[in-house]
């Protein structure tokens, strides 16, 4: 499993050691990639895909079942976590290795496209931690490495004459067929830029018959998944985290 954050590596150490968990042969794998502006596109998913396919090989090295392992991103990472499925799945590279299929994708507020920055999440979830002008930014660096489509970016006006931004590896949303993806689960919430994307990767997995959990947190916004432990903890943030929990119990 690839994991992103402190806390999310947190929830694991309590799921393997916790009395009540049910569960006792996890092994987490927390993935340090290399991060733009330093090192942007395709840097990153490189580095994912390259150490998925390794412990993929190597999972029974460490007394791990190859068959029982999943892929978990938050935000960024979520976007990283849908593009290692995917290259799992359709890149021939990989597809011909004879590699055991991802058990899940975990999409925590996935970030997916990076075409559109006016869609109703977009405009109505402007008011905390992650803004349109700061996602901007997060995705003209991870494009480029500097700021050059950032403002672009914001009415929808951005070019560049790699379009990485509709390829499916830069940003899953643009794949044209799901069909044959690992089952998933999406997280979104109400208060989130991000928002529309998970919900429309989501209904597009749904569509082309691709087992899929969603969950929407009403009160919820960008990082809450996050605040489930601590001082600064919301109780929409437990939520998440339970729910999360639950699901891995099953399907994992």
């Amino acid at each position: 499993m690839t994991v992103h954050h402190e806390e999310i590596c947190e929830l694991i150490k309590n799921l393997k050691t916790g009395a009540s968990s049910g569960i006792d042969d996890i092994s987490p794998e927390h993935l340090n990639y290399r991060l733009s502006p330093g090192h942007p596109f395709p840097a990153p998913i490189d580095e994912c895909i390259k150490a998925t396919v390794w412990f993929l090989q190597h999972a029974k090295d460490y007394n791990v079942d190859p068959t029982r392992i999943a892929v978990v991103g938050d935000s960024a990472g979520g976007n990283l976590a849908a593009a290692t499925a995917g290259l799992l799945t359709f890149d021939d590279r990989y597809r011909n290795m004879g590699l055991p299929k991802l058990k899940f994708q975990g999409l925590i507020d996935p970030a997916l496209q990076a075409l559109d920055f006016l869609t109703p999440s977009y405009q109505h979830g402007d008011i905390f931690l992650l803004t349109q002008d700061i996602t901007t930014k997060f995705w003209s660096w991870y494009l480029t490495g500097d700021l050059r489509y950032a403002e672009a970016m914001k009415t929808n006006n951005h070019t560049c004459p790699q379009a990485h931004y509709i390829t499916p590896v830069f940003a899953p949303l643009m794949r044209s067929d799901l069909r044959g993806l690992s089952p998933a689960y999406v997280l979104t919430a109400e208060f989130d830029v991000l928002r529309d994307d998970g919900i429309l990767y989501a209904k597009r997995l749904e569509q082309a018959g691709v087992p899929v959990t969603w969950k929407n947190y009403e009160s919820g916004f960008h990082g809450i998944f996050s605040l489930s432990v601590g001082k600064a903890s919301f109780d929409v943030g437990r939520k998440c985290m339970n729910d999360f929990i639950e699901f891995y119990k099953v399907n994992l």
